[in-house]
């Protein structure tokens, strides 16, 4: 079995387009964090930031290619589930405060990468937020 060399700037910018859209995810799956951020401004709506993440992942690991691709058939990551989240953010674009689908569908994005559930779910969960 040959591996492809993979370009080490390639693999760390699909790693923080990963890291980035997780976190986004987690606000979006948890009331309590998405609150927080919408009431400290940020840099746009949690709509928006996470939209342009999860388009950063896609265009990344698209470039990058391979196993990583949404492209790819059986992908390691679940891109179904991540573009009906990105629809569904897209959908409802003028709201600043995730609806009941989009938090029901973070979780399952969540799960789905792995990601446990918080003690006390994901409705207790809280974080300080920084924008």
């Amino acid at each position: 079995m040959t591996t492809e060399p993979r370009d080490a700037s390639a693999v760390s910018a699909l790693a923080a387009a990963i890291a980035d859209s997780v976190n986004l995810i987690a606000a979006l799956a948890s009331p309590k964090v998405a609150h927080k951020w919408v009431a400290q401004g940020g840099l746009g709506s949690l709509h928006e930031a996470s939209i342009a993440a999860l388009d950063t992942w896609f265009t990344t690991a698209r470039a990058l290619g391979g196993p990583a691709s949404p492209d790819t058939e059986g992908s390691q990551f679940p891109y179904p589930l991540l573009t009906r989240l990105r629809s569904e953010l897209a959908a409802a674009h003028d709201e600043r405060i995730p609806g009941e689908a989009i938090v029901a569908l973070s979780r399952e994005v969540l799960a789905a990468l792995g990601v446990p559930e918080p003690d006390g779910g994901w409705d207790a969960f809280d974080i300080a937020v920084s924008s």
